[in-house]
């Protein structure tokens, strides 16, 4: 695939972890683009303490993929027995396939749909500085909008489920919720996104009534990891 053929401005960006080099096709003078410019992984703190305090193998799923930074690290430096990464938006999808091609991970299923609490279909709506901060509504879909088909979170998850990292934007608590049977029942650890203070007492609420205790924050989206009691 030739992502400049089909009309995206890109760039290489290299990053190294644990010895390792890694190749990351990304979107030209995008914000995570530049976070990822001193050869770090995004929000590689986070990343870390995954490997560090979870160990190896498992079930990652990655609700918010955008150009596969995280899914190629539960790949490559978590081992991951299988990583599910799942994107709406179409370019940054086709990023993350090429990235997932050139870095090896086999191990990955790659979906270009959302995630909700429900199944549906909707419309993204793009950010300006951060390509990553791209948005599902359901909305009423123009003729000229990028029509993104939605299906219920929990779908994605299954038996042997060790990480949740859930990025997508408005729709992270929803997502949350749209697994919250399968969550009960496999216990992964879970990373949410969670922006403002309204939304993050939101998420503390339904997880600890989901059985979850607060672990740490980490990153300036930021992201909140909780853990099963």
């Amino acid at each position: 695939m030739d992502l400049e053929e089909i009309g995206i401005e890109c760039v290489v960006q290299l990053v190294t972890h644990h010895g390792q080099w890694f190749n990351f096709m990304a979107y030209h003078d995008d914000a995570i683009t530049h976070w990822m410019g001193g050869c770090r992984f995004h929000e590689s703190d986070m990343l870390e303490v995954i490997w560090q305090r979870y160990g190896v193998g498992g079930i990652y799923v990655d609700f918010g993929a955008f150009i596969g930074t995280h899914s190629v690290f539960f790949s490559r430096i978590c081992k991951a027995d299988k990583v599910i990464a799942v994107e709406a938006n179409r370019e940054a999808a086709y990023f993350c396939e090429y990235n997932l091609f050139v870095n090896g991970c086999e191990n990955v299923e790659l979906y270009n749909l959302a995630v909700d609490e429900h199944p549906g279909q909707g419309k993204l709506i793009q950010g300006r500085i951060n390509k990553g901060s791209a948005n599902v509504v359901r909305e009423p879909v123009e003729e000229d909008g990028q029509v993104v088909q939605i299906v219920r979170a929990g779908d994605f998850l299954q038996d042997g489920c060790k990480f949740l990292k859930v990025d997508v934007e408005s729709l992270s608590i929803p997502a949350v919720l749209g697994c919250r049977p399968e969550i009960e029942k496999w216990k992964p650890i879970i990373a949410v996104e969670a922006a403002y203070p309204d939304q993050f007492f939101n998420l503390e609420f339904l997880m600890r009534d989901m059985g979850y205790k607060y672990q740490n924050t980490y990153g300036q989206t930021p992201m909140h990891i909780y853990e099963p009691v």
